[in-house]
């Protein structure tokens, strides 16, 4: 399972942070079903899974829906880059199966 965003492979969607690694990585908050997906948030942290938690709690009182998650675990890229791929999920960039944010 996986999803293209802004030319990366994620994995996911993932339902429970329990799947998820504490290694540095990009996330991104799902809204969605069959396949296509919103994108709602995105964020880097040093560690995926606290950090999926720390956004959990703050969009848990807006919650439509069950929060899904994309992750992209990003040990290899150069200093910089996974700044450059929160802004851009942030700005919109579109990809199979995902719209972009609409935050």
């Amino acid at each position: 399972m996986g999803l293209i965003l802004c030319h990366h492979a994620f994995k996911g969607p993932f339902f429970d942070t329990g799947q998820l690694e504490d290694r540095p990585g990009v996330f991104v908050l799902l809204a969605g079903s069959g396949g296509r997906y919103r994108a709602l948030e995105a964020g880097y942290s040093r560690s995926v899974r606290s950090g999926i938690e720390r956004v959990r709690i703050k969009q848990a009182k807006n919650a439509k829906s069950i929060p899904m998650w994309a992750v992209f675990y990003d040990h290899n890229l150069p200093p910089g880059q996974r700044e450059e791929l929160v802004e851009a999920l942030r700005a919109g960039c579109r990809d199979e199966g995902a719209e972009g944010l609409k935050v």
